[in-house]
């Protein structure tokens, strides 16, 4: 018999998108899943999408909570409601190959903590705008800690939380706040499974993750230095040693945080000067 696995699609005003996404996962090869849809107060039509979904398809669990608990609190509840011995959370805007659940099921193997596929971002219609490089993270415990906290953050890494878990581990870690810095909490839960297994990615599936073209802002000084020093991932990058068990690991980490935030400050300066240079230099031809 195959395995039963368990879906999360926490979801909070997902009209534009979810009745795709939620055709999508219904649509995988391994048809042994449940989908439990958690609605955090929609004020929009997710509710009549949701319930018109589950009239049709009896493997889609659909709750509607009275009030909007926030996001952390919604990923934690899907993955509550789980009955199945694998897991993994979807975002209601994003698409997936056929076969994604049954290839990362297949890779799924007893030192392994996250089965993950590959990653591209779509627009608005569906068309790829990014591929991103390939994630995997395996070999011994330290070398896999050390691998992911030096990674750059830019490179995909995040998405990695869409992979597939086993349900008993990440019931067990949750999705938690290790700090007062809201970015990369992400990637804080992904570092908590690392001591128990490696993260192996199967590029043959594509997770179509889904980004909406962003409207210009005029910054404020302070969001200006902010974002040109990357003072807002400083109390991630501190939180990761907090997150693993093991003493030896803790003071690792702690001993690598400068070159952590060096790198990332020096790839980010880097990629700014390639975005604007070329613009520059196309004005003065002109």
């Amino acid at each position: 018999m195959s395995h039963l696995v368990s879906i999360g699609v926490p979801v909070y005003n997902g009209e534009k998108y979810l009745r795709q996404a939620l055709e999508s996962l219904l649509s995988q090869s391994h048809a042994n899943i449940e989908l439990i849809v958690s609605d955090n107060a929609s004020t929009d039509a997710t509710e009549r999408i949701c319930l018109e979904v589950a009239a049709k398809d009896k493997r889609v669990f659909y709750i509607r909570q009275s009030l909007n608990n926030g996001p952390i609190w919604n990923f934690n509840f899907v993955l509550g409601q789980a009955k199945g011995d694998y897991f993994m959370w979807a975002a209601y805007d994003d698409l997936w190959d056929k076969e994604w659940v049954a290839r990362l099921l297949n890779n799924h193997k007893s030192k392994t903590a996250i089965s993950f596929g590959h990653v591209v971002n779509i627009d608005e219609r569906g068309k790829i705008i990014k591929t991103y490089p390939r994630s995997e993270f395996l070999g011994n415990r330290l070398m896999r800690l050390i691998r992911f906290y030096l990674a750059e953050d830019t490179h995909g890494k995040p998405n990695l939380i869409y992979g597939l878990y086993k349900t008993d581990l990440l019931k067990k870690l949750g999705f938690k706040l290790y700090g007062k810095s809201q970015y990369g909490q992400d990637m804080q839960v992904i570092l908590s499974c690392l001591p128990y297994g490696g993260i192996a990615s199967d590029p043959s599936v594509l997770l179509y993750k889904r980004v909406e073209t962003a409207v210009e802002r005029s910054m404020t000084c302070w969001a200006m230095l902010s974002s040109i020093f990357l003072l807002n991932r400083i109390g991630s990058y501190w939180v990761y040693p907090r997150i693993v068990p093991n003493l030896l690991d803790k003071v690792i980490l702690t001993a690598l945080f400068p070159i952590k935030y060096l790198a990332s400050f020096v790839y980010s300066f880097v990629t700014r000067a390639f975005r604007y240079f070329p613009t520059t230099r196309s004005a003065r031809r002109v």
